[in-house]
């Protein structure tokens, strides 16, 4: 798959974009190691769960109110998957054995 051509962005465009990025009602979802941010492309099957967290939260979080049911749905699709990849031995993924809640602050 061939990356797309970088784009030149006018002023009123970064404009819009840092105004989109800096909103403070919204949240961008990153993997830190990666520097993968959540979107609708999956990321790189590296089994990272940073980079699935990130990837999942967006989906949810981008999902209207109408296909809620079909991203279930697909959500339990996925694990099935997951499940069936692991008992094959190829799911490239360890989950860990408790839940790890975290809040990171930058400083400024």
């Amino acid at each position: 798959m061939a990356l797309p051509e970088s784009k030149k962005y006018s002023q009123a465009e970064m404009a819009a974009i840092y105004a989109d990025v800096m909103d403070p009602s919204k949240v961008q979802i990153v993997c830190k190691k990666h520097m993968y941010i959540g979107k609708e492309q999956p990321p790189a099957s590296t089994g990272c769960k940073d980079c699935w967290q990130a990837w999942w939260m967006h989906k949810i979080a981008t999902t209207p109110a109408h296909l809620r049911r079909q991203r279930v749905e697909e959500a339990y699709e996925m694990l099935r998957h997951a499940n069936e990849s692991y008992e094959r031995g190829e799911f490239d993924f360890e989950p860990l054995d408790r839940a790890i809640i975290a809040q990171e602050k930058e400083e400024d």
